[in-house]
């Protein structure tokens, strides 16, 4: 029954206005007591048809960055921060994409049964507060700073930079490097998942 009720909150305004003018592309009706009226569609989302139906959200790899759009725009050799509503397309080199692409748990794999320990697996996280740093954080309890290296008009996607807050900074562990997944740039997936990354005696963490 209450699948039901929610169905029917869905589908009787589109039943009753059905003989009513419909909004136009890039717009949604917003219905309120007994009528409806027209309004943009935010950026983020889009409408593509003459319609009585809320507006969509931009798929992800598509971006819209002005209200009452019709479609969203691809985002060639770009991203988009799928976390977010989708208003602009963001540079694959950006601060942001690979702060956002970097995070999320590793693990050492060279290690296992006895030999495997805490310090192998690793949490990366965007440091609060900060736009170019993120924090490398281990199962026991440890943890350092990484740091974005600026390159040209962005950062460098390839390789990071570790501070001396690190217990290996002075063994030599100074920058770590990333490996991506195969560039293409007619996708937003390809290129933008980050595989693995190098850690203390540059030993590869691979993402989980």
């Amino acid at each position: 029954m209450a699948h039901l009720a929610t169905l029917l909150f869905l589908v009787l305004p589109t039943l009753i206005y059905a003989g009513t003018t419909p909004c136009f592309a890039g717009y949604e009706p917003i219905f309120d007591s007994g009528s409806f009226t027209c309004t943009p569609c935010k950026p983020g989302f889009f409408q593509p048809g003459v319609n009585l139906e809320s507006c969509y959200s931009c798929p992800e790899g598509h971006a819209s960055s002005a209200a009452g759009s019709v479609a969203c725009e691809f985002c060639y050799g770009n991203s988009t921060v799928p976390s977010k509503v989708q208003t602009a397309c963001i540079a694959r080199n950006s601060a942001e994409n690979i702060v956002n692409a970097l995070s999320g748990n590793y693990e050492n794999m060279l290690y296992s049964g006895s030999g495997k320990n805490a310090w192998h697996y690793v949490q990366i996280s965007a440091k609060e507060g900060s736009t170019t740093e993120l924090i490398w954080s281990n199962q026991a309890g440890v943890t350092w700073i990484l740091k974005l290296q600026p390159e040209g008009d962005g950062y460098n996607r390839d390789m990071f930079l570790v501070e001396p807050d690190s217990p290996y900074y002075n063994n030599g562990h100074t920058t770590g490097q990333v490996e991506w997944t195969i560039e293409d740039l007619d996708s937003f997936e390809a290129g933008n998942t980050v595989l693995s990354v190098t850690g203390p005696w540059n030993e590869p963490y691979t993402r989980v």
